[in-house]
């Protein structure tokens, strides 16, 4: 018998597994791919309606396979999608309690209604905006709510922006703060009033919040800088128009590290630098020259 997959002389086509038999060969398509003759072809089962997704689910198509995700709103695993109410059907809370996504939390209106260490958010008790925060497929959560990650705007859907690498529409948006706190530039802060002085004697009552300054824990969207406590695209020639820590990329200030800022600057300081380093490795080797010498 002639070997044909061994010999490489089968018409299999790309994806496709060559199996040999007595006088001939089989070709034959892995899961999830069909018969392009020659070759293989991805199986769409979402489009194809082939998935076993859950009916509050949506389908993505891979490459010999699908995966389904809860829509927002629903939790579980893509197949089962429930919403957070149904969660509670069965569960009976004691008196002062209530049930949230399956779990009895204690209820409140402030932060001195809960026990030591935890704060009243949304209502109820915890030590963590996130804790019994259930997040649907593909999102996790941060500050309370439920966020898709990003790294740049365009991986965000609509009219949501990457900030600090999740997408929202603004910086505040589903971020659940304590009773006695606000949200400001996707941060929470304590509150504070002409007339009501900061706690901590550091901190300076800027917008109603207590904070080292304007800028002070607020989020920008990628491509933004926060200047006077306002995010805005900086525009810039050179890393000396940005501020200290920032880069100047594609025209606009950016995340970056000094050095990089120093480098576009043109100071000079990369080649100092190692100028500088190529002096102490010859140092160096010189001290180990010398101490192979003595120690013959």
């Amino acid at each position: 018998d002639i070997d044909e997959c061994a010999d490489g002389t089968d018409n299999c086509g790309p994806g496709a597994t060559c199996t040999n038999s007595d006088g001939s060969f089989d070709c034959s398509c892995p899961d999830g791919f069909a018969d392009a003759d020659p070759g293989c072809a991805d199986i769409d089962e979402c489009t194809d309606g082939l998935d076993d997704c859950a009916e509050n689910a949506t389908c993505t198509n891979s490459d010999g396979a699908f995966e389904c995700a809860c829509n927002d709103g629903f939790d579980g695993d893509g197949r089962t999608c429930e919403t957070q109410d149904s969660l509670c059907t069965f569960v009976d809370c004691d008196a002062g309690e209530a049930c949230v996504a399956g779990r009895c939390v204690s209820v409140c209106s402030v932060d001195d209604d809960c026990a030591n260490g935890e704060s009243c958010f949304d209502g109820r008790c915890a030590a963590d905006a996130c804790d019994g925060v259930e997040c649907p497929q593909g999102q996790t959560c941060t500050g309370g709510g439920c966020f898709a990650a990003c790294v740049a705007n365009a991986d965000c859907a609509g009219a949501e922006k990457c900030f600090d690498g999740r997408c929202a529409a603004g910086a505040c948006a589903n971020i659940v703060c304590a009773s006695t706190q606000t949200c400001f530039g996707g941060t929470c802060f304590g509150g504070c009033d002409a007339q009501q002085s900061c706690v901590d004697a550091t901190l300076t009552c800027i917008e109603e919040r207590c904070a080292t300054d304007a800028c002070d824990g607020v989020q920008c969207p990628v491509g933004e800088r926060c200047a006077d406590g306002t995010c805005a695209v900086v525009p810039c020639s050179t890393g000396s128009d940005c501020a200290p820590g920032d880069i100047c990329s594609a025209g606009v200030c950016a995340p970056g590290t000094g050095d990089a800022n120093r480098a576009q600057e043109g100071c000079g300081c990369g080649s100092a630098g190692g100028a500088a380093g190529q002096g102490w490795i010859v140092f160096a080797m010189m001290l180990l020259i010398g101490g192979a010498r003595r120690r013959r």
